[in-house]
């Protein structure tokens, strides 16, 4: 269900773009300066402007991994 796209991000995620989820109607760059980056406790710096963060839940990887195998034993063509 669309209306439940929620359920599948991550909560850290989702706590540290609250903000701007908040303000992101009054449009502009002052709404995207809402994201608390600080507060992010799952993002990491790997290297100078390479980030990593916890995006999606255990549960949506493990239903998007059950789909790909799916696809890849249903014979069907992929690259």
């Amino acid at each position: 269900d669309p209306k439940n796209w929620e359920r599948w991000i991550d909560p850290l995620l989702l706590a540290a773009i609250s903000g701007w989820r908040a303000a992101k109607d009054d449009g502009g760059a002052e709404a995207f300066a809402k994201v608390d980056l600080d507060a992010f406790e799952g993002l990491r710096v790997e290297a100078p402007g390479i980030v990593s963060f916890p995006a999606f839940t255990d549960e949506f990887c493990q239903i998007l991994l059950e789909e790909v195998k799916h696809y890849r034993a249903s014979g069907m063509p992929s690259r």
